[in-house]
């Protein structure tokens, strides 16, 4: 995986390369914007062009061989803490279901590791995926944190929410917009997808996928929406785009078996493709 796979984000991209380039990392980094469309991917690309050995300071993205960037991906190196609810269930346990929030204990556990020696890389990188679901009191411990970052540490923090954030941990972060994809970037890349499958009978790259957390949260959606719509019709049958909409989500969930990106796929039904 690198940047440049990252779909219809192109400026986003850029602002983030631009970081890297003129050295000036600040504590801090707000990826902001809808689901499914690379905000995660871009923080772990962000944290393997930190990090990477073989290309070394400077670099715009990682080199996707070395050991670092092999290893930052999996959430098996020491200097990058990925944390979500997943994360936080191995920590505090319970399943993930019953992390709703992200709790004040994982962000003290974080920061007392981020206060340690770096083990092997040149940065520590806490990437914080789901901003939205700290607790109040764990965006204030966040933000006694990012008062006074420790030097060569990085906070990444994701949200489709950013309103949900406390303004005084707003302040403290660089933001990011990530952007809905264009109308014709989800169809034409679930074509493209679907072409490679066919043609050789190989499977998509495993870079073009999502985290199995969104791939599931779509699923969710689109078959919330489908009991939404297909209820709508059998009250009001005379109502042409009912089918319509049916067969559309129907494409979706068979794009998302197929292992199809799920942001675009969700994208491609917001948009009125498929179908």
């Amino acid at each position: 995986m690198s940047f440049k796979e990252i779909i219809g984000q192109e400026r986003a991209v850029r602002q983030i390369q631009q970081i890297l380039r003129s050295g000036r990392i600040g504590g801090a980094l707000l990826f902001e914007g809808p689901e499914g469309i690379g905000k995660r991917t871009a923080a772990v690309e962000l944290a393997k062009a930190l990090n990477c050995m073989e290309l070394g300071p400077g670099a715009l993205e990682g080199c996707g061989r070395c050991s670092a960037c092999e290893r930052i991906p999996k959430g098996v190196y020491p200097d990058v803490r990925i944390l979500d609810d997943v994360a936080q269930a191995q920590f505090l346990g319970g399943g993930t279901e019953k992390q709703r929030n992200l709790r004040i204990e994982l962000v003290r556990e974080i920061s007392r590791e981020l206060e340690r020696k770096s083990l092997e890389g040149r940065w520590k990188v806490a990437l914080l995926d789901g901003a939205e679901k700290l607790t109040p009191e764990a965006g204030n411990c966040l933000l006694k944190i990012l008062e006074e970052p420790p030097a060569k540490t990085l906070f990444i923090l994701t949200t489709s929410s950013p309103l949900k954030l406390l303004p005084t941990v707003l302040s403290r972060c660089q933001r990011i917009a990530f952007r809905h994809l264009a109308p014709a970037v989800p169809v034409a890349e679930l074509h493209r997808q679907d072409q490679a499958r066919l043609s050789g009978g190989g499977t998509v790259p495993s870079e073009t996928r999502m985290e199995p957390e969104s791939r599931e949260g779509v699923e969710k959606i689109l078959w919330g929406r489908l009991g939404e719509v297909y209820g709508d019709w059998v009250k009001d049958r005379s109502r042409r785009e009912g089918p319509e909409e049916i067969r559309r989500i129907l494409w979706a969930l068979d794009c998302l078996k197929r292992n199809a990106h799920p942001g675009m796929v969700l994208e491609a039904v917001r948009q009125g493709g498929g179908g």
